[in-house]
């Protein structure tokens, strides 16, 4: 495997590059957040949720917090309807119709990240009209990834429950270790279907293989170099950590005029432009919260991207190793 010293910073170098200068990105990267596979933050994030929702629960009686279809079931039988009423009907039908418009948009935007990742690395520049149309080409092995992805991820949480599940109501240090283990035993298995997802989806799209191939070539390249992409998860991770802190400055240093102006349009101002400035201030946080969140994934699967081609084409020795090589070195000098 040849060592490659600046692995990291050519496929970071590449994918911020793809993510700033090609804002139209920015639209795939937001329909994209909506099936995405996300980073180590969002893994550690899911996993301490599921976790905590867990624990939440064991803490409160059944009969306190009902489920929504036992709810709804409940409102059903008493209300003496034979039939739902039509505004319910409606508004699932609208509901099915809005989630299968996003799950499309998502899948779509998918591919057409990972498309201009791909042409980027091929020393081209991407074009919209082409992305969008090598996501549509690949919506269904991208679609059946993410189910898959969402499946196992599914399973491996209902197995690492079943221990806490079994004492729900019991109060214990026992139960508190299992509590722990199963958090503990959910991320790393949550992290490698992540890390398969983005190379399947890569070997999809870029590589133009059928869903079954896109599946082996992604373990294969895994198997090869499971720790370079460890490195790179949390090379990313350490990225969305220091772009979360950006966004705070950001919305920090954004609100201050409105703050500013809020304050004065309070003191000489009428209820109608004190409502206009809350209305502005809110549309331009979230347009500015909104913007960074496609960017950030926007960089991640063009970074995943980036990294997945690199290893198929050169490989790559990790960081790790390149160190402990280097100790005798610098113990000789």
């Amino acid at each position: 495997m040849p060592d490659s010293p600046t692995l990291y910073r050519h496929v970071i170098a590449d994918a911020w590059r793809l993510s700033w200068r090609h804002k139209f990105l920015w639209i795939y990267g937001f329909f994209a957040s909506v099936l995405a596979s996300g980073g180590v933050y969002d893994v550690i994030y899911r996993g301490w949720n599921d976790a905590t929702v867990r624990r939440i629960f064991r803490t409160l009686p059944d009969a306190s917090l009902p489920s929504i279809p036992a709810a709804l079931n409940s409102a059903w039988k008493t209300s003496g309807l034979a039939f739902p009423p039509l505004w319910a009907i409606a508004a699932l039908a609208v509901a099915i119709i809005v989630g299968a418009a996003l799950l499309w948009a998502s899948v779509i935007s998918q591919g057409a990240l990972i498309s201009a990742g791909g042409a980027l690395r091929r020393g081209k520049t991407p074009d919209s009209r082409d992305v969008f149309r090598a996501g549509l080409a690949r919506f269904w092995p991208v679609l059946g990834i993410n189910f898959l992805s969402r499946f196992l991820s599914a399973v491996a949480l209902f197995l690492t429950a079943l221990p806490v599940g079994a004492l729900l109501l019991e109060q214990s240090p026992r139960a508190a270790i299992l509590y722990i283990i199963s958090f503990l035993a959910f991320v790393p298995f949550a992290l490698i279907v992540a890390l398969l997802t983005f190379f399947a989806l890569a070997a999809v799209v870029v590589g133009k293989l059928p869903f079954l191939r896109a599946l082996t070539s992604a373990w294969a390249t895994f198997s090869r170099h499971w720790l370079v992409s460890l490195e790179m998860a949390f090379v990313i991770l350490a990225i969305d950590i220091l772009l979360a802190v950006a966004v705070v400055i950001g919305l920090f240093v954004l609100i201050l005029p409105f703050a500013f102006l809020l304050l004065m349009v309070q003191l000489v101002g009428t209820k109608v432009s004190l409502l206009l400035v809350l209305v502005l201030a809110a549309i331009a946080l979230l347009s500015f919260i909104i913007a960074a969140g496609s960017f950030t994934s926007t960089f991640r699967y063009a970074a995943w991207t980036a990294l997945y081609l690199r290893l198929e084409e050169r490989g790559g020795t990790p960081k790790i190793i390149r160190l402990i090589r280097a100790i005798p070195h610098y113990l000789h000098h």
